[in-house]
């Protein structure tokens, strides 16, 4: 009995000890102070890199939440800035993201220049001739088209945010003409056109472009948005339908292009053997070539001062209405299949229905000063991709 007695007053001895020396639980959240929450606070520190600011619900003016609280940042990029992503203790590239204040948070919004500038084009009527001599009567609609060529920068941006999001693509892109394929774009060429994408891959990222910024996507495929340009969806990229009455970002017509190529007043239009926002003709020789290389950048071979490779967008002088690069530094995906010109005046004609090829517009580093008229046409199979050509957004006004 005595030894049973002290076997169990070891045991409460060894048990007592063992609760001092571990103290309460402390592993419980913050003391709730008796009213059944915490009321422990922890600061959300927000930085930024870039211009651009940064909404937060539930606001707080000194910065600090109860722990626990869940808050909505959405991060708003200035007028002619992008936003890239979150970084530190919030990670991902969705403008709006949540986080819970279970400790200190420091959160950084990356902004960048992303040359995403819009210009307004009046509607109008105009000549729309090739080099061949077949013309028509082009009556266009105003709309918006891309001041520069859609950067790599911003194609690496929107294409991070979409492969996040429901998006696939054949292939993702490359920093101008020298970039490495998919890599995160490098201080001193992000600014060059995105190239080595397919028009399979631009019509589906203009869509993700679209959603990202509240758009309406423009693309579609059996009544869905288009959201895959890989080859296992080729048909249905081939096949795809154009809302234009739809406020997405989407690829030119082919007579959007050179209506925006050659406008000058509205009454007058850069006639199509001269470079857009040229004023010699081709067949003035050697004037013609200094002429070009005010506004494109094109073959050294040629007359030409590329240096064979391509350009930061916007380091040529612009046509009239302030656009960039429309003759010169990359070709660029229009939406039409590339086909004969119809007969008779036409109202915002787009060829979708005849012929095998997309249209290319513009020309581009590598080529002859030849092309770089704004009615030479030129062609490439939609599902090849190449490090001399683009695109180049269009939007209704």
């Amino acid at each position: 009995m005595k030894k049973r007695i002290s076997i169990i007053f070891l045991v409460l001895v060894l048990l007592a000890s063992a609760f001092l020396m571990c103290g309460p639980d402390d592993t419980t959240e913050p003391d709730d102070g008796g009213d059944g929450g915490s009321t422990t606070k922890y600061t959300l520190t927000i930085n930024k890199t870039g211009n651009g600011s940064v909404t937060k619900s539930p606001d707080s003016a000194d910065g600090k939440y109860v722990y626990g609280t869940v808050v909505s940042l959405t991060a708003v990029a200035d007028s002619g800035w992008c936003f890239v992503e979150w970084q530190g203790d919030l990670t991902g590239s969705n403008a709006t993201e949540t986080i819970t204040m279970d400790g200190d948070k420091i959160i950084t919004a990356e902004f960048c220049l992303s040359k995403t500038e819009m210009v307004s084009v009046p509607g109008g009527t105009y000549t729309q001739e090739d080099t061949l001599g077949n013309s028509f009567s082009h009556t266009i609609s105003a709309f918006s088209i891309g001041k520069y060529e859609v950067t790599y920068d911003l194609w690496y941006i929107v294409y991070a945010w979409a492969t996040e999001n429901g998006y696939e693509f054949a292939n993702a892109g490359m920093e101008g003409s020298n970039g490495t394929v998919g890599a995160k774009p490098t201080d001193s060429a992000k600014y060059e056109p995105v190239t080595e994408v397919n028009w399979r891959d631009a019509i589906v990222w203009c869509n993700a472009y679209s959603e990202k910024s509240g758009f309406t996507p423009v693309y579609k495929s059996g009544g869905n948005v288009l959201k895959d340009s890989r080859d296992s969806n080729g048909s249905n990229c081939d096949s795809a339908t154009a809302d234009f009455s739809a406020n997405g970002y989407r690829l030119p017509t082919e007579g959007e292009w050179q209506y925006a190529a050659s406008y000058k007043d509205g009454t007058n239009f850069t006639p199509w053997d001269y470079a857009s926002g040229g004023t010699v003709a081709y067949d003035n020789g050697s004037k013609y070539q200094n002429d070009c290389k005010k506004v494109a950048w094109y073959s050294n071979s040629y007359g030409g001062d590329s240096d064979g490779h391509t350009h930061a967008v916007g380091g040529k002088k612009a046509n009239a209405l302030g656009l960039h690069d429309m003759s010169g530094n990359v070709y660029e995906w229009c939406w039409d299949l590339f086909y004969s010109y119809p007969t008779g005046p036409q109202t915002d004609y787009a060829n979708s229905s005849a012929g095998s090829f997309r249209v290319l517009r513009g020309s581009n580093w590598k080529y002859g000063h030849d092309l770089l008229v704004v009615g030479c046409r030129n062609r490439y199979e939609d599902l090849y991709n190449y490090y001399s050509i683009g695109f180049r957004l269009v939007r209704r006004p």
